[in-house]
């Protein structure tokens, strides 16, 4: 009795063409709104940090981005 695979397969082009597509998916959309994302992070602790007048222990690592950045 033969062996059956249960794999799916691909050809070469449709490959390259799921490689071109992530990488645009990623360099368009995914790392700008990644970086949106941290710029809001850095806004919002910033507010956070300046109004109470102390340094939140617990958000220590969005605290250093806001140093950072600002």
């Amino acid at each position: 009795m033969p062996t059956v695979l249960n794999t799916l397969s691909m050809v070469e082009n449709d490959i390259q063409q799921t490689a071109r597509f992530t990488r645009e998916f990623v360099v368009m959309s995914l790392v700008p709104w990644m970086e949106k994302c941290v710029l809001d992070w850095n806004e919002n602790v910033r507010i956070s940090v300046f109004t109470s007048g102390r340094l939140p222990s617990n958000k220590r690592l969005f605290v250093n981005l806001v140093l950072v950045y600002s």
